[in-house]
C-alpha cells in the first residue's frame, strides 16, 4: 500500500508542475459520519472561493476489501483541492468480516451513501457539487469501476469518468488462480467473502452468475462513463488479463477509454517509470477534459 500511495504522490507532483496552479484556500472536514457503522466515515475538502458548479474527486482506498484506510489519500485530496480547485473526498467503507455479514453490495451502498452525503453537506456549506470523478486502486479500483458502471444512470449528479489502477474487473477469469499468482492467501476464501457465497476450485465454473454480478466488466455498455485504467504484466495479485479484457469490452462498446500497459511492473506499477509519467499525464487530462476545467 505504501508503494501505491507513493505512486499517487507522484501524480500530485506532476499536477503541480503541469498546471502551475496557485494554492487554493479550502476547508477540511474530517471523520464525517455518513452512516451508523464505525467505518462509514469520510474526509471532505471544499474550496473556499469557488462555490458554484464544482467538480468532486472521490477516492476509494484499496486493501483487499478487508483493510486500508481513507487516510491513505489525505495528502492527495489536499493537493486536488488546494492546487486545482476541485472538491475532493476520501472515504472509508464497511470491510469484509469473519462473520460474513459484509459483501461488495454493502460497499456499493456505502459509496452511494457517501456521495449523497457529500453533495448534501457541501450544499449546506454553500458549495454546489455538480459532477463527480471516481478513482481507486486495487480493491478500491474494483469498487470505483463497479459503482460507476452500475450507478451512472441513477447518480444524483453525473459521474463524468472513472480511474482504476489495477482494479479487478472480472472474477470469472481463471487467471486469478494460475500457478504464477501470489498464493500467500486463499483466493477462493477472499472472493467467497466478497460475494457472500462459497467459491471453491471444484464449483468455480458453476458460480459464473454470482461471480459475474460482482465483476465490473459484466456491466459495460455504450453508456458507461469514460474509463482510464492501468495494469502490470507482472502483477501476481490482479491478473493482467483483467485489464485487457475490460479494455477490449469498453472499446467494443464504443466507450472512450485509455489503457496503460506496464510490462515490467507488478501490482504497484513501479517498474516502468516512463509509462508512469505518461499515465500520470493521462489522469491530469481526464480531469481537465471531462470536468471541463
Amino acid at each position: 500500500m505504501d508503494k501505491i500511495i507513493a505512486f499517487f504522490m507522484a501524480i500530485i507532483a506532476f499536477f503541480m508542475n503541469l498546471f502551475g496552479i496557485s494554492p487554493v484556500k479550502y476547508d477540511k472536514y474530517t471523520n464525517l459520519s455518513y452512516g451508523s457503522d464505525k467505518n462509514q466515515v469520510l474526509d471532505l475538502y471544499l474550496p473556499q472561493d469557488d462555490k458554484d458548479d464544482v467538480a468532486l474527486m472521490l477516492y476509494i482506498h484499496g486493501g483487499s476489501w478487508s483493510g486500508g484506510d481513507k487516510s491513505d489519500y489525505n495528502d492527495f485530496c489536499k493537493t486536488t483541492t488546494g492546487n486545482y480547485g476541485y472538491a475532493s473526498a476520501t472515504m472509508n467503507y464497511r470491510l469484509l468480516t469473519t462473520k460474513g455479514d459484509v459483501t461488495y453490495k454493502n460497499m456499493l451502498d456505502d459509496i452511494d451513501s457517501a456521495i449523497n452525503y457529500i453533495i448534501n453537506t457541501a450544499a449546506k456549506k454553500g458549495t454546489e457539487i455538480t459532477q463527480i470523478g471516481i478513482a481507486g486502486a486495487s480493491a478500491g479500483g474494483h469498487l470505483a469501476l463497479l459503482y460507476t458502471y452500475t450507478h451512472y444512470n441513477q447518480s444524483k449528479v453525473p459521474i463524468k469518468f472513472c480511474i482504476s489502477k489495477v482494479g479487478p474487473s472480472d472474477f470469472t477469469d481463471t487467471a486469478f488462480f494460475a500457478e504464477n499468482m501470489d498464493n500467500s492467501f486463499d483466493r477462493y476464501a477472499l472472493i467467497s467473502s466478497l460475494i457472500g457465497e462459497t467459491v471453491t476450485k471444484d464449483n468455480f465454473t458453476a458460480m459464473t452468475a454470482s461471480l459475474s454480478a460482482a465483476s465490473p466488466i459484466s456491466y459495460v455498455t455504450s453508456d458507461v462513463p469514460p474509463t482510464l485504467m492501468a495494469y502490470g504484466q507482472k502483477d501476481t495479485l490482479v491478473p493482467f488479463s483483467n485489464g485487457t479484457a475490460l479494455h477490449n469490452a469498453l472499446k467494443t462498446a464504443g466507450v472512450p477509454c485509455d489503457f496503460y500497459d506496464f510490462p515490467n511492473s507488478g501490482h504497484d506499477l513501479m517498474g516502468d517509470p516512463s509509462i508512469s509519467d505518461a499515465y500520470v499525464g493521462a489522469i491530469a487530462n481526464y480531469a481537465k477534459t471531462y470536468f471541463g476545467y
